[in-house]
């Protein structure tokens, strides 16, 4: 199922470095979906579930990172500032409300992981419509001049 996601990510964006870290933030909702899955003992609760939570944080945040360095790269921040201000603000809010969740939550059940799988997934598919499609419009414009 991840696969067919990042096939259709792929061919929206066509920028390898962009669909190389869209395909790494589809793969950690998919291991945050198998987990909330398949049922854990407490055990396995305790140890997964810490390791689940800080590659998401990690996941997220170089997702972010590499997509803001490719923006600045291809000069989107000096073509389009408000749509590159948008952007940021957009990963930061995000990013923040991962990390909310993560540090409310006092005990880390399946319906959690779940919950952070899904915030993944809609996020996605929300900025990827929003932010991600005019920025690609933007590279596609730079390699015509």
């Amino acid at each position: 199922m991840a696969s067919d996601s990042a096939s259709s990510t792929r061919r929206m964006t066509g920028i390898a470095e962009l669909d190389d870290s869209h395909d790494a933030f589809i793969r950690m909702a998919s291991r945050l979906s198998q987990a909330a899955a398949t049922p854990m003992s407490a055990d396995e609760r305790d140890r997964l579930v810490p390791e689940l939570l800080q590659d998401t944080i990690s996941t997220v945040t170089q997702h972010f990172v590499a997509e803001e360095r490719l923006m600045k790269s291809y000069g989107y921040r000096a073509q389009d500032p408000d749509g590159f201000s948008d952007h940021l603000e957009a990963h930061a809010d995000f990013t923040a409300e991962v990390c909310r969740i993560v540090c409310a939550m006092e005990q880390f059940t399946e319906d959690s992981l779940a919950q952070l799988c899904r915030m993944l997934t809609d996020f996605s598919a929300a900025h990827s419509e929003r932010h991600d499609l005019p920025f690609v419009r933007h590279v596609c414009a730079s390699a015509m001049n």
